[in-house]
């Protein structure tokens, strides 16, 4: 005999997704990448038109799938003209336009994650590493302020690697302007290591200990796999060998590699 909950499950198989919400989340994320390639007037003239559409929609009493389209659209258009335009506006975004120098004191958002670039000859390049940051403080030119902004950093891999996200250091370098389209303010190529490094928190500290004793575990089998285990398990793909980690981009499996956002790049 069967029970009123197996009917509705039936039933629901049978049912068509609903896809309704679709056309407002494409909606979104399309107004979203459109303000960050074209900057925040394009955003705000968004915001506006989707704003009236809105508007319109809702005192015709049109299709409600058009009102949460436009809705979306506006909202979103909102948002990313305010981000970008406190991108374009941030004191740090002429300075980096001009390749100024600069000591920064930052607060790391992610692992430093290794860039692995050929030499001038072919052959390997020196270690680096990429470090997502967020501005404390900032000297450049002749001004020095307090105040936020997210900083890519490119240092050398002695000294930056093993930095956990949530420590603050200063850093010293070069500044250029983000060769991509995001909400990053500007990128300091570091000269040296890591200056007036504070301690982690202590959630930080716990999770390092952690991947530090699970390399150590997996350190027993040979070299490819005791660096793709900790890849597979947590995302530190810091031990993976080259030759693996080209086999996983090969085959578009990256993003098994991904737990912890500790890719390399």
């Amino acid at each position: 005999m069967r029970t009123a909950s197996a009917d509705r499950f039936d039933l629901l198989e049978q049912l068509p997704p609903d896809l309704r919400l679709v056309p407002a989340a494409a909606a979104a994320w399309a107004v979203m990448l459109l303000g960050l390639g074209l900057g925040p007037l394009t955003g705000g003239v968004i915001a506006l038109s989707a704003g009236a559409a809105a508007v319109i929609a809702y005192r015709g009493r049109r299709s409600p799938a058009l009102l949460a389209i436009a809705g979306t659209a506006a909202a979103a258009g909102i948002v990313i003209a305010a981000h970008t335009l406190l991108v374009t506006t941030h004191p740090l975004h002429e300075h980096a336009l001009r390749g100024a120098a600069a000591t920064l004191r930052v607060v790391l958002r992610d692992d430093p994650r290794v860039l692995r670039t050929p030499g001038p000859t072919g052959g390997p390049a020196a270690a680096r590493v990429v470090v997502p940051t967020e501005l404390v403080e900032t000297t450049a030119g002749a001004g020095r302020w307090v105040g936020g902004g997210r900083v890519l950093l490119l240092a050398p891999a002695a000294g930056w690697r093993g930095l956990l996200p949530g420590q603050t250091v200063t850093a010293e370098g070069l500044l250029a302007p983000p060769e991509r389209a995001d909400l990053t303010v500007a990128v300091l190529r570091v000269r040296g290591g890591p200056g007036d490094v504070a301690a982690p928190p202590w959630w930080q500290s716990a999770a390092g200990g952690l991947r530090s004793g699970l390399r150590a575990a997996a350190g027993t089998l040979p070299p490819a796999e005791a660096g793709l285990l900790p890849g597979l398990a947590i995302g530190d793909t810091s031990a993976l060998p080259p030759e693996v980690d080209d086999d996983f981009r090969a085959a578009g499996l990256t993003h098994l590699l991904a737990v912890s956002g500790d890719t390399a790049s």
